[in-house]
């Protein structure tokens, strides 16, 4: 190798370090420190959560970050969600990672501290378009999942079934998708919807005045209310469930055949990505990333093949 190579070389590197820790010199972070991220769901003691904590803590070995999952319980409120991502900004965080639970004020807030925090969306988006970073499950995807599941079971007789819908918060905006994506293909169907609910209050009334055959919940709120509800009511006449959403109750009454199917995420991949992203998007200047992760469609008769067995028991692999 000449000299002159070999010195325009040297310099290259020499330039593309000074450049890396000009950045972390202004950003405050050394290369020894653990980066400070939080992660702000609705009722994160939850089980529903613990695949993705699983993911989340792996990657917080692996990229040095400093994990502060924030005790919670129902989020309800844009209001209550903002509370809490700025009280984690004002004491530290260099990144955050939260479950939209109402897109309503958001984009506003999102665009005021976007530029001296790094965020990162789970679960659900806040408005079309992959604007802003995000690791989500597609929600067509999801959708045409669990209307396959519904013909492959009824066939042309769903058309003789009488079907509810219900969410666990009205102003999300993943749920909002999952309901007009569902309405439409009702729609195109000619199939009437007997009930749509927006929320889990009063669920067993619901259910008890107005049964219907098949009950659709969009989300694992939903669907833990809705078998609580079943097993409340103890019909003579079974009401069959399809679900979305993963936690160990769900799968356990998938078990019981009180659930007749679930759709799934993969709850372990979204946890990893999410704070793989994060740190990537504080080391380098929060360039903006939009992935989506896998979704699984199981029923009583998949459920217990080796593949599906990993993803519904995904800590005891």
């Amino acid at each position: 190798m000449s000299n002159r190579r070999y010195i325009t070389i040297l310099f290259s590197v020499l330039f593309i370090v000074m450049v890396f820790s000009s950045y972390q010199m202004l950003s405050g972070i050394t290369p020894e420190e653990k980066v400070p991220v939080s992660v702000i769901v609705s009722d994160s003691t939850n089980d529903r959560w613990n695949a993705m904590r699983e993911g989340m803590e792996q990657a917080a070995l692996n990229y040095q970050i400093s994990l502060n999952i924030i005790s919670t319980e129902n989020l309800s409120s844009a209001k209550d969600l903002i509370s809490l991502m700025r009280r984690e900004i004002e004491l530290g965080a260099k990144g955050i990672v939260f479950e939209p639970v109402d897109d309503r004020g958001m984009v506003e807030f999102i665009e005021e501290v976007g530029r001296s925090v790094s965020l990162v969306l789970i679960q659900s988006d806040i408005e079309p378009g992959d604007v802003y970073s995000s690791v989500l499950t597609d929600d067509a995807t999801l959708i045409s999942q669990l209307t396959t599941a519904l013909e492959e079971k009824y066939g042309e007789k769903l058309m003789e079934k009488k079907i509810g819908i219900v969410q666990s918060v009205p102003y999300q905006f993943a749920l909002k998708q999952r309901k007009k994506l569902l309405e439409d293909y009702f729609r195109e169907k000619e199939i009437s919807l007997s009930w749509r609910k927006n929320n889990i209050y009063f669920l067993s009334d619901l259910v008890e005045q107005d049964p219907v055959d098949i009950i659709i919940a969009l989300d694992n709120i939903s669907t833990e209310a809705t078998i609580d509800s079943l097993l409340e009511l103890k019909k003579e006449k079974k009401t069959d469930l399809f679900g979305i959403g993963y936690s160990e109750k769900a799968v356990y009454y998938l078990d019981r055949q009180v659930v007749d199917h679930l759709v799934l995420n993969n709850d372990f991949n979204m946890g990893y990505m999410s704070i793989e992203n994060i740190r990537k998007m504080i080391d380098y200047g929060n360039q903006k990333t939009n992935q989506r992760i896998d979704s699984y469609s199981i029923g009583e008769e998949n459920m217990y093949e080796e593949e599906y067995q990993k993803i519904l028991f995904p800590l005891v692999q």
